[in-house]
């Protein structure tokens, strides 16, 4: 995976004027954009990554929806990998726990993980339950229930098709 950075300075664009294909072209090739690091490992040389996720809390931890946990102190090699007998198509931390990462499969499960834990078992699933999901679930989002305090708390919310 790559973690790329584009410049963009939206003070200088003027959107007034429909710019036609060959402008439009000619704009996306002034556009720089830089490489800021890469992840390679064997284990997920296979995988196409579809979604990613900063941490809310720790800023240099990034999940990736093939549940490879990367660091910016170790751009070379993911921290940590959980392994699932499904194929993940998104992840998403919690915003109020961040150390819960939530994903959803190709096959309809949505799993929640403690990244606390060592292990790669999820402390929860909808592997098992009715009403499952039929498809392949493509976001996975957190939904804050508006309370303050420490009766602040989420919701799990997923989509499909």
């Amino acid at each position: 995976m790559k973690i790329l950075n584009r410049e963009e300075e939206h003070s200088k664009r003027n959107f007034q004027n429909k710019l036609d294909d060959e402008e439009v072209v000619e704009k996306k090739q002034q556009d720089p954009i830089t490489q800021l690091f890469s992840y390679k490992c064997q284990l997920s040389e296979q995988c196409k990554v579809t979604s990613a996720d900063w941490n809310p809390v720790n800023k240099d931890l990034l999940a990736m929806d093939t549940l490879c946990f990367g660091r910016l102190k170790n751009p070379t090699y993911p921290e940590r990998i959980i392994t699932y007998p499904s194929k993940f198509n998104c992840c998403k931390f919690s915003e109020s726990q961040p150390n819960l990462i939530a994903a959803g499969t190709v096959d309809g499960i949505v799993a929640v993980w403690d990244i606390r834990r060592k292990s790669n078992k999820p402390i929860t699933e909808n592997k098992e339950m009715a009403g499952k999901h039929s498809d392949s679930v493509w976001e996975v989002q957190w939904v804050g229930k508006g309370a303050k305090g420490t009766d602040k708390g989420e919701s799990l919310v997923s989509i499909s098709q």
